[in-house]
């Protein structure tokens, strides 16, 4: 299953999760992304703890784990 996370003061949280081959789904997690993506989120594609994380422009259904990070504010 791949899932869009969504980092908050808490953690981070699911927001939606996609199987490739369901396009229903796969319109959920796209459309959870532009949403998340028009308040400003930055997206990473998140494959393998081991490699260094990819930010995502544009939504990869492919993508296994994508992880959107709110922008930082400074003080």
């Amino acid at each position: 299953m791949n899932t869009l996370y969504e980092m908050d003061s808490t953690g981070h949280g699911t927001v939606a999760e996609w199987s490739p081959e369901d396009t229903g789904a796969v319109a959920k997690g796209q459309a959870a992304f532009a949403e998340l993506q028009s308040k400003g989120f930055t997206m990473f594609r998140m494959e393998d703890e081991t490699k260094a994380h990819s930010r995502m422009d544009i939504f990869d259904p492919t993508a296994t784990k994508v992880l959107a990070v709110p922008r930082l504010q400074g003080g």
